[in-house]
């Protein structure tokens, strides 16, 4: 599941921010005019949001939208799947390890 977000800056640059839902988790990356800038949201005090991603700084509105984003990819039915599929998977491979522990091979 994906979510793409554009703006323009305050100097006309072109900003596009992907976020991607995958596994169990949500990657959020940053482009301005076609450049990798950043991947992750993170806390900044000097952003006027408090938040940023790499070099880019957000504004209130901005990062709106990217938390808008993040909770759509979640509840996504794909998002739910794969998570809990992995959830799953998880277990499997922890009792097939305790299994052979118990075997001692």
């Amino acid at each position: 599941m994906k979510q793409q977000i554009t703006w323009k800056t305050l100097t006309g640059k072109d900003v596009m921010v992907n976020v991607l839902g995958i596994r169990q988790s949500v990657i959020i990356t940053a482009f301005i005019d076609g450049s990798k800038i950043g991947e992750g949201l993170y806390r900044n005090p000097k952003s006027p949001s408090g938040y940023a991603i790499g070099k880019l700084a957000l504004n209130a509105e901005n990062l709106d939208k990217i938390n808008a984003a993040i909770k759509i990819v979640k509840t996504a039915p794909e998002y739910n799947y794969m998570t809990a599929r992995e959830k799953e998977l998880e277990k499997y491979e922890k009792d097939y390890a305790a299994i052979v522990n118990t075997m001692n091979i």
